[in-house]
């Protein structure tokens, strides 16, 4: 008997046997996709060709997923500075007066106190002044009368308004001699008046093309002050612990257990009539030398340096996660000839021309900044659009001064007991003394210019001076030569430093420097509103300088601010004094929010 599959009785007749069995697995399956263990196998059941064509399709849509997501990245995903964290800035030195009317005379109280105060005028991240109490602002024809209306959103962090009492009091508390504020200098015939609860006016005697360059001082609150004595002021609790009216106030400080102030920590100040800063908190962590700020910075313990000199930038341990911002500091290093000595030599245009042939000025850049400082051939910057070039004074040609200090009766002596051959007039040797504060690229400056006079038979000694000696040196003019730094502020305005009338006592005419021409010309370019009439006058006085001789201009060193990269929107390119590297604090944030945003 023949038996017959049973299958075969469920089988269509266009199946083969092969067919029915896969449908027969395929039912006894609870899923119909394959799992994970199964997936391994496909490879096998395709061809070649099949294995290509998936391929291609899965970069395709690997490629196309990518694009969408970057995309999405771009366009949606918006990220935006966020509210809180803390910036930790070390400093060298400890705060003593966080108070505008003495903070100039410290740069950590100068720091603070640009954190805590507010003022008439503030400056941009780009060096540009612009309001900060100041609503409105009326000038006069004749630039004598500067009328300004004050903001009416501004407070004090005790809730008080600012007002007009306030400015009044802050500026008269300035010029009143008893208090020995060091701007009283800066507002010597100007006086201010009330004219009602929102303005007040400024009375000149003379006009000053840039006087609102002098009113970035922070405004005291009179309540607080007006009852403390001249005497008094410097002790008061409130240098210490201020009020004001800037984007932070006080919060706390640590003393060790001898009283010196360690740690220093500011708070958003919540009534602060522009926008709110992100960061809550900056702590200033202070150090007695500049290495062991370095140390602090190294090890994590603050996040940025007010100031990192630069013979101590190859201290820094991973510089790669730091910011080092370069600002244009409008300041510059000159070696200033005492013109008032009784000295046939110096008194000499031709031999202060011979030092300055003498004076290798790249030599000097290449050896203490690495070509990183600016070169200087006169008292503007060439960042200032009053700047004109002087090659004479940048000219470097030692055999030349070698020619004019012998024209001049200096001839080579005899060789003295170390084999040096000096050149020397009836019998004495040209020696002179190059004085220098104790700051490290000063010092390196002074002994580079000391190796270079030698070379041409001029005996030089580098005389280092604390700051208390140079204080004497300067206010009694007692030195032959001044290796020093000086501050020439944004505007070109070099009246301070060249005029005849602040060469004595405290003017800052270093080098004593007499001539009438140029003082007609700086009296007449800081009454000259017209910018182009002004900075013409100011060319032809750096022609004058260059013929003089008054002194050596040597460079202009960046100021070299260090900060974690982690501190992120920080702007400014140029400060006109350290302090203002705060200036764009409402910026500086160390959170983020992302948000997609379609």
């Amino acid at each position: 008997m023949r038996f017959t599959n049973p299958l075969n009785f469920f089988k269509p007749k266009n199946l083969s046997a092969e067919d029915v069995d896969k449908q027969l697995v395929l039912g006894l399956l609870k899923k119909r996709w394959p799992n994970l263990k199964q997936f391994k196998y496909f490879p096998k059941f395709l061809s070649r060709q099949e294995k290509i064509i998936l391929a291609s399709a899965a970069l395709v849509f690997l490629a196309t997923f990518g694009w969408l997501g970057f995309n999405l990245y771009e366009r949606h995903l918006k990220i935006s500075p966020d509210f809180g964290g803390e910036y930790i800035e070390g400093m060298v030195g400890a705060p003593q007066y966080i108070n505008p009317i003495y903070a100039s005379l410290n740069s950590v109280d100068a720091s603070l106190s640009r954190l805590v105060y507010a003022s008439l005028f503030r400056r941009a991240a780009d060096g540009r002044l612009v309001n900060d109490l100041v609503a409105e602002e009326e000038i006069s024809a004749d630039g004598k009368t500067y009328t300004f209306e004050l903001t009416n959103k501004a407070h004090f962090a005790t809730g008080d308004s600012v007002t007009v009492d306030d400015v009044v009091f802050t500026f008269n508390t300035i010029k009143e001699a008893q208090y020995r504020s060091p701007l009283r200098v800066n507002f010597q015939g100007v006086n201010i008046e009330k004219v009602d609860d929102n303005k007040l006016r400024f009375v000149l005697d003379e006009p000053y093309a840039p006087f609102k360059e002098l009113l970035t001082f922070g405004i005291l609150p009179q309540s607080l002050w007006q009852d403390i004595s001249p005497a008094g002021m410097p002790l008061a609790e409130l240098n210490l612990k201020p009020i004001g009216s800037g984007p932070y106030q006080f919060g706390s400080l640590i003393k060790d257990k001898n009283g010196n102030i360690k740690s220093y920590t500011l708070i958003v100040n919540p009534k602060y009539h522009l926008n709110e800063p992100y960061l809550e908190k900056i702590t200033v962590r202070f150090y007695v030398t500049e290495e062991e700020a370095i140390e602090a910075l190294n090890n994590g313990k603050v996040d940025g340096l007010s100031y990192l000199p630069w013979n101590l930038q190859s201290n820094i341990a991973a510089a790669n996660s730091l910011n080092l911002h370069p600002l244009a500091l409008p300041q510059y290093t000159a070696a200033f000839f005492n013109l008032n000595l009784p000295d046939d030599r110096l008194s000499k245009v031709k031999f202060r021309q011979a030092l300055s042939l003498a004076t290798d000025k790249s030599l000097l850049n290449k050896e203490i900044f690495n070509d990183q400082a600016t070169l200087l051939t006169g008292p503007i910057l060439p960042n200032n659009p009053a700047y004109i070039a002087n090659e004479k004074n940048q000219a470097y040609n030692p055999d030349e001064a070698k020619k004019i200090l012998n024209e001049l009766g200096w001839l080579p002596g005899a060789a003295d007991a170390e084999g040096k051959i000096w050149l020397t007039k009836n019998n004495t040797v040209l020696s002179l003394t190059i004085s220098t504060p104790n700051v490290a690229e000063l010092v390196a400056a002074g002994q580079n210019l000391q190796n270079q006079w030698e070379k041409i038979g001029l005996k030089t000694n580098l005389e280092i001076l604390d700051s208390t000696e140079l204080a004497g040196v300067i206010q009694a003019r007692s030195f032959s030569i001044l290796l020093n730094n000086v501050a020439v502020g944004l505007d070109a305005d070099p009246f301070p430093l060249w005029h005849s009338s602040q060469a004595t006592g405290e003017g800052y005419n270093l080098s004593g420097y007499k001539n009438s021409q140029a003082d007609k010309l700086l009296g007449q370019a800081r009454t000259e509103s017209d910018s182009n009439k002004r900075y013409a006058l100011y060319g032809e006085f750096q022609k004058l300088i260059a013929d003089d001789y008054p002194a050596i201009f040597l460079f202009s060193q960046p100021y070299v601010y260090p900060q974690n990269k982690s501190l992120k929107g920080f702007g400014a390119k140029i400060v006109a004094s350290p302090e203002d590297r705060f200036w764009d604090v409402l910026n500086w944030h160390v959170k983020e929010d992302r948000k997609l945003n379609f």
